[in-house]
């Protein structure tokens, strides 16, 4: 709360009722002066001022300034006060702020290291996909060298099948022709 906003708020009300009050004694308030034993009415209300200068001065410079007096070292007092309790919402604010900061840092450090302990793990997932696509890669390269060798073995049966077929034809051929002359022999 600040205490000088409310005596300057205090000060304006004490003003207009101070108004309002004098407004209301001032017309019933009159100025004479006496000459030859008779006693003569010069001004009444406001006006009475102007003849009573003097009087209305000297009651403004002893009223106005010791009631100005008051006020400043009142102002001065409450501005202390407000200052006082400014410092201490600045430095309750402060503190909620490092609070805050700490609690910040401190998620922002979870989070951090959640990610890591995340990517560490997605590193080994990675890795061992690797060892796996490699342990596949050199299973597959096994695989055809073994195709590669049944290939060959193949062939080579291929080969030996292509000789025996050729031999026995050779055979069949030498035993047709061998048939043939038997039987020209037994013909002739």
């Amino acid at each position: 709360m600040n205490w000088r906003s409310v005596l300057i708020i205090l000060l304006m009300v004490g003003l207009v009722l101070g108004y309002f009050w004098l407004d209301s004694y001032m017309p019933n308030q009159a100025w004479a002066s006496v000459s030859n034993s008779k006693w003569e009415i010069k001004s009444t209300g406001w006006s009475l001022i102007l003849h009573a200068w003097p009087v209305a001065f000297a009651g403004l410079l002893l009223g106005g300034g010791a009631t100005l007096i008051c006020l400043v070292k009142l102002y001065s007092r409450l501005e202390n006060i407000d200052h006082s309790n400014e410092i201490q919402t600045l430095k309750t604010d402060l503190k909620a702020a490092k609070n805050d900061a700490e609690t910040a840092e401190q998620r922002e450090r979870e989070k951090l290291n959640g990610e890591r302990y995340a990517l560490e793990n997605e590193e080994k997932a990675l890795y061992q996909e690797r060892e796996t696509i490699f342990a596949e890669q050199e299973h597959a390269q096994q695989m055809i060298q073994e195709a590669h060798e049944i290939a060959r073995m193949a062939n080579e049966r291929v080969e030996q099948a292509e000789k025996a077929a050729r031999f026995a034809e050779i055979k069949r051929d030498r035993a047709a022709g061998g048939f043939h002359r038997i039987k020209q022999k037994t013909n002739a």
